[in-house]
């Protein structure tokens, strides 16, 4: 079972039983489907969570808390905001705290997801 494997890792990085019970039921879901699982936001209910097969992440949210399989730890504000578009090393953000880098990762809009929408947009808009 995926605890097993994970077990050191799920207890330094998760905060409850209810994120690391989610880690494991979508661990199982996805081995029941004979597919790999690469994340999932704990932060939502376990019929909620947002998950990612193909190595896309599920939207960010101010309070979202991203389980990566593949590096068997939580995803930092600092990977977030990568995620997102931005730089960290361009940006002074030792002033901001942990959660704080997560708030603006979640409220950030990822400028190639705005940019591919936009253009699928125009694409079937006659101007």
């Amino acid at each position: 079972a995926y605890f097993a494997e994970a077990g050191p890792q799920l207890a330094r990085w998760l905060r409850t039983y209810r994120e690391a019970d989610l880690c494991q039921i979508h661990w199982l879901r996805a081995r029941h489907l004979g597919r790999e699982i690469r994340f999932v936001s704990t932060s939502q209910d376990a019929h909620r969570a947002s998950l990612s097969f193909g190595g896309e992440v599920p939207a960010l949210g101010t309070t979202t808390r991203l389980w990566s399989y593949r590096l068997q730890r939580i995803v930092t504000s600092r990977e977030m905001l990568v995620l997102q578009g931005f730089k960290p090393s361009l940006w002074n953000l030792e002033v901001l705290s942990e959660a704080a880098l997560c708030r603006v990762a979640g409220a950030a809009m990822c400028v190639h997801a705005v940019a591919a929408v936009l253009s699928a947009a125009l694409a079937v808009v006659d101007l």
